[in-house]
């Protein structure tokens, strides 16, 4: 994460990292090593725990200021949140969470539930704030497309791409839609659903239930698919500075 902020020219930004256990599908990562060992650089290798770090943003934060944005397991929001849910409330705004399936991918038990069960079902059950699930369908055919790329390009985010990805250079765009989603809001090519409650069901699927007075919104793509793909990959590609086609 270090050599990601830095890419970007934001060192400073501070890093919280989890002591909890690997999930039971493991920890491996065809990327993070070399990543960490290619750009580690001067970088300070120093880091606190994730609840730390958000009892320090709450701490500098206004009432009502806070957008949780989870592309992950819910396993820290569940500890932060249960640690002081009265101070959880009052800061956070709402959460965006890369999670779930529904509409074409209803009763799928999507990755960032299944991996970490009893946390998601235990913060889904006791956030009561604005939710907006960005789920499985959103982004599985969103594909984020760094192809053309040469391959001694040094940064980041192409290193990355080329480890995990191969050479294609392409890759679904789960966690990208939901970010863009959550910074940019409604547009041309993202809108929200009706209002609803989503639950944890003993299937670990995510089953969303109408309620005028729920908390959770699912997102829903707008413009075709490939509409959406091509302002990802435009977003990617602009923010690293890579050009939208052949060279680096």
């Amino acid at each position: 994460m270090k050599a990601v902020l830095a890419a970007w020219g934001m060192e400073d930004v501070p890093v919280g990292v989890t002591d909890d256990p690997p999930p039971p599908s493991g920890n491996a990562s065809p990327y993070l090593a070399a990543l960490a060992a290619s750009w580690r650089g001067a970088l300070p290798a120093t880091a606190c725990t994730a609840r730390e770090l958000y009892r320090r943003v709450f701490a500098e934060a206004p009432d009502g200021s806070v957008d949780v944005i989870s592309i992950g397991f819910f396993n820290t929001l569940d500890e932060v949140l249960a640690e002081d849910p009265a101070l959880f409330r009052r800061k956070v705004r709402a959460v965006w969470a890369m999670a779930g399936g529904f509409a074409r991918c209803a009763g799928y038990a999507e990755t960032n539930i299944r991996e970490r069960p009893d946390a998601s079902r235990r913060f889904l059950d006791a956030w009561d704030g604005p939710i907006v699930f960005a789920g499985f369908e959103c982004g599985e055919t969103v594909i984020t497309d760094l192809s053309g790329l040469p391959p001694d390009c040094a940064h980041p985010l192409a290193e990355a791409f080329r480890r995990y990805c191969g050479p294609g250079m392409t890759r679904p765009s789960w966690d990208p839609v939901t970010v863009d989603f959550a910074v940019h809001g409604e547009n041309d090519c993202y809108g929200l659903g009706e209002p609803g409650r989503v639950r944890v069901a003993p299937d670990l699927s995510t089953p969303f239930s109408p309620d005028p007075a729920g908390n959770a919104r699912v997102l829903r793509l707008r413009a075709p698919e490939e509409t959406v793909s091509a302002r990802i990959t435009a977003l990617l590609r602009e923010s690293a500075g890579f050009p939208l086609r052949a060279t680096c």
